[in-house]
């Protein structure tokens, strides 16, 4: 038994989430001048944001379950998205 719980602790999400993170974060800050452009329309913005940023966490939500404790950073950054999509000065307008 002992030998079993060792091997189910040999596989860790944290690589995942970390990859998963990484590659929001690199995605959502290239896009950041589109995003914040306020002679873009809105509804273009969200398409972009929708195809680009969260088709990668719909990549790596099977593998995580879309746990709400393991996807908390990637929402964080999905949220910065939407908020310079809003372009609102005020950071607590969510």
């Amino acid at each position: 038994m002992k030998n079993k719980l060792s091997y189910i602790g040999f596989y860790s999400l944290k690589p995942i989430i970390n990859s998963m993170n990484n590659k929001v974060r690199k995605a959502l800050f290239k896009v950041r001048g589109f995003l914040k452009n306020p002679l873009i329309p809105i509804p273009f913005k969200r398409s972009v944001i929708s195809s680009v940023v969260l088709g990668i966490v719909a990549y790596y939500a099977p593998l995580l379950g879309s746990n709400k404790s393991r996807t908390k950073g990637t929402q964080q950054l999905v949220n910065k998205g939407l908020y310079w999509i809003s372009g609102s000065k005020n950071i607590n307008s969510f």
